[in-house]
């Protein structure tokens, strides 16, 4: 049976192929937390996104779900992917590496060169 999250993942990257990086931060982010659950600003952070971006779209892809809202303090929504292993078998049937080095990820130390 098809991998229904492939063909929203395509159309998505064949308009905007600069989200792969973003779609990877939430997926590694939400396999790394206990909760499943990451703010806006970590999977931006994890993907060096420079410019503030919103995840809604994603949201109403239907490839997360929003845990909690952005306060008027605190700009950061919570989100939570809505099916980690579909996404990754997703990312993987599309010859994407889910556990590619992203640009922010500061704590894979042990994988960088010396220089």
């Amino acid at each position: 049976m098809a991998n229904p999250i492939v063909p929203k993942l395509q159309e998505l990257l064949q308009e905007w192929p600069d989200w792969r990086l973003i779609i990877v931060a939430c997926l590694r982010l939400s396999e790394d937390s206990p909760s499943e659950a990451f703010w806006s600003g970590m999977v931006l952070n994890l993907a060096r996104c420079r410019e503030r971006r919103s995840l809604r779209q994603l949201r109403t892809l239907g490839l997360l779900q929003r845990v909690d809202k952005a306060t008027r303090n605190n700009s950061n929504a919570s989100y939570r992917v809505c099916d980690p292993a579909g996404l990754r078998l997703a990312l993987v049937e599309m010859g994407i590496d889910p556990d590619e080095t992203l640009p922010g990820d500061w704590y894979n130390l042990h994988n960088r060169k010396a220089g």
